[in-house]
């Protein structure tokens, strides 16, 4: 009641563009750059066409990125939705630095809505990347939990938070380049309370080198699940010309 009094009162701004009525509204939905095939098919990363092959064309034998074929990561599949730039990086960055909890709601329905099915297909139990509980204290919430709750809605299966636990982190994510993230959460992530088994649906907000999603597969896997899988609502990417940016706007 009183949440829609307050909606009356101060009418919700959209967290990409400021506009009223919505915390993330239709048109910014459509302006998101989505992430399209032809991807990694283990780690999600755009694929590069072939050189002297059709715009978009990649063989056969590059289903799989470099990097995964030099190390392939040990979780079994990663999917994001979109490019972690423009009114999408802004909103996230709203509600995880900000508070700005209201657009939760709507990209978790949006995560929801176009989770790719080879991700969804046979999961048994969603998983939100845990925080730290001193940072969880800190912020009063934690985001990944927020955008879980919807996708496994939407699945109908349980969304467990404990299945999980955040050991450690010296630094936020954000702060650290590429090669010391990987350092930075290793050995962070340990079984939690709840066992887990089948197939768990990994949900974080941004895919960035992939160290997290690595780390908190290995702890699921103890814990007990057969495969991983790894859905995120944004993945950040290296801008080196036109073949790398595959995703389109729509």
């Amino acid at each position: 009641m009183w949440a829609g009094l307050l909606d009356l009162l101060i009418p919700s701004r959209c967290e990409g563009c400021g506009a009223l009525g919505t915390a993330f509204c239709a048109a910014c939905c459509e302006q998101i750059e989505r992430i399209l095939p032809p991807t990694c098919e283990q780690c999600g990363a755009p694929l590069r066409a072939a050189e002297g092959s059709p715009a978009g064309a990649v063989p056969v034998s590059s289903v799989r990125c470099s990097a995964c074929n030099r190390s392939p990561p040990p979780f079994d599949a990663a999917r994001s939705l979109a490019v972690y730039d423009g009114r999408l990086r802004r909103a996230i960055c709203g509600l995880k630095f900000h508070g700005r909890k209201a657009a939760a709601s709507a990209l978790g329905r949006l995560l929801a809505a176009l989770a790719p099915l080879e991700i969804t297909r046979g999961v048994g139990v969603v998983v939100p990347v845990p925080l730290h509980p001193a940072r969880l204290k800190a912020r009063g919430f934690n985001q990944s939990d927020l955008l879980a709750g919807p996708v496994a809605s939407i699945l109908g299966v349980p969304c467990t938070a404990r299945a999980l636990r955040r050991m450690h982190q010296d630094r936020p994510q954000v702060e650290l380049g590429a090669c010391d993230r990987t350092g930075n959460v290793r050995n962070a992530f340990a079984p939690g309370e709840e066992t887990v088994a089948g197939t768990v649906l990994l949900v974080d907000d941004v895919y960035s080198t992939g160290s997290t999603a690595a780390a908190c597969a290995l702890a699921l896997k103890n814990a007990g699940a057969d495969r991983v899988v790894v859905l995120t609502l944004a993945r950040a990417l290296k801008r080196t010309g036109p073949a790398t940016a595959t995703g389109s706007r729509r």
